[in-house]
């Protein structure tokens, strides 16, 4: 299991690449600033837990990746459970403790 907890403070949403095809120019921008080798934040903080976040995205789309197959098969038996009347409130229970 990933620790989510690393991140706490990092710059929230609107990530994206700029210049992706340009290699001498890429970098990141998290809305609030944008990394490359020479840039900077006023904020240490943030900045190092942005790294951490940038430096684990592979682990988090894996991690993304599992959940969607878990979800997947949910929907699947919630599906099958309108056939039975008990199952389907079960499946309602569950998916309520999920939420």
């Amino acid at each position: 299991m990933i620790d989510t907890d690393k991140y706490k403070g990092h710059s929230e949403g609107g990530w994206g690449v700029i210049y992706p095809d340009w290699l001498d120019r890429m970098c990141v921008s998290t809305g609030e600033a944008l990394y490359r080798p020479h840039c900077s934040t006023q904020e240490i903080e943030a900045r190092v837990a942005n790294m951490k976040l940038m430096a684990d995205a592979p682990l988090l789309l894996e991690e993304v990746k599992e959940l969607q197959k878990f979800k997947r098969a949910f929907d699947r038996l919630y599906k099958m459970a309108d056939a039975d009347p008990d199952w389907k409130e079960l499946m309602d229970d569950i998916w309520e403790m999920i939420e």
